[in-house]
């Protein structure tokens, strides 16, 4: 998918994007379709991207995907990000630690991301 979207110029210039999962397709055991080097590969291709909201079953992958943006690589994939909505997450757990992590990485390097809860309808 990724490769096929990267023949699409006008992606970079996206600043609004909405993940949301389908339920007409039943999930892999794990529970995802893409590990989370190939999420990051998706949304390296929305360098622009300023709001990302996700939905409620997606987040732990997408959380583990930013997770990954804390060793070293915060500003290389979606730099301009600068807002996260996300569905249903809850106060404590893996999903809330690696967005924490995240969010603090951000911080870090100057380029804050405010996390807000997400009504996804």
């Amino acid at each position: 998918m990724t490769q096929m979207l990267s023949q699409l110029p006008y992606l970079s210039q996206v600043e609004r994007l909405e993940i949301c999962e389908s339920g007409e397709y039943p999930k892999p055991k794990d529970g995802s379709y893409m590990d989370t080097s190939q999420w990051l590969g998706l949304l390296h291709l929305f360098s622009a991207l300023q709001s990302l909201y996700v939905s409620k079953g997606l987040v732990p992958i997408i959380a583990a995907a930013l997770r990954e943006l804390t060793k070293g690589r915060a500003m290389e994939v979606i730099p301009t990000l600068s807002s996260l909505f996300l569905e249903g997450l809850q106060p404590s757990g893996p999903a809330q630690e690696a967005i924490s992590s995240f969010v603090a990485t951000r911080q870090l390097s100057g380029h804050p991301v405010a996390v807000h809860d997400w009504v996804f309808e």
